[in-house]
């Protein structure tokens, strides 16, 4: 909320959760989790979300993550990369509005 002023922020951070929540299920096919399971697990999550019972939860959207699950082939460094470049984006935003101070 700091830097609410800078354009943009609000949609960077909503990406930077997204893409982690997207590479910590990347991590757990990794591990061994079953692909179902673990849609399962999130579409119960989404639905516990549109009850309204945890409406501060952020990040990706459940279709786009049970999707990804459910493929033949999910993408392996489609989300990690994301997220470092939304990193450097905001970094560099950072800079450029206070680095002279």
């Amino acid at each position: 909320g700091l830097f609410w002023f800078v354009p943009g922020m609000a949609w960077l951070e909503r990406r930077i959760r997204a893409d982690a929540e997207l590479a910590a299920d990347a991590g757990a096919l990794r591990r061994g989790a079953d692909r179902l399971a673990l849609a399962a697990a999130i579409v119960r999550e989404g639905e516990a979300r549109a009850d309204g019972r945890h409406p501060a939860l952020g990040g990706s959207s459940v279709l786009e993550r049970v999707r990804r699950l459910t493929s033949k082939a999910a993408p392996v460094w489609g989300a990690p990369l994301r997220a470092v470049l939304a990193t450097y984006l905001c970094v560099g935003i950072l800079e450029s509005c206070f680095g002279g101070y």
